[in-house]
């Protein structure tokens, strides 16, 4: 393919935003039979709540040290 970055980039957004969509409409589904009239979350509303991402500052050091711990943890198991 000889597209340009910015369409392809594009079309790459698109795809993972269905893909997305798709796994959000599988989640929604699963918990649909345990909802009724009082704990109803339309699915557009369960999109929006699922996309709401939740951020935590955490410093440099404290990534770096997570970072290490995963690495002692998998050495630990022979990965």
């Amino acid at each position: 393919m000889n597209l340009p970055f910015s369409i392809a980039s594009g079309l790459y957004v698109k795809a993972m935003e269905k893909y997305q969509d798709e796994k959000l409409w599988e989640m929604w589904l699963s918990v649909y039979p345990q909802m009724d009239k009082d704990s109803f979350v339309s699915f557009e509303q369960f999109k929006l709540n699922a996309r709401k991402q939740k951020h935590t500052k955490r410093s440099e050091e404290e990534i770096i040290k997570d970072s290490n711990n995963i690495l002692k943890s998998m050495k630990k198991r022979g990965a």
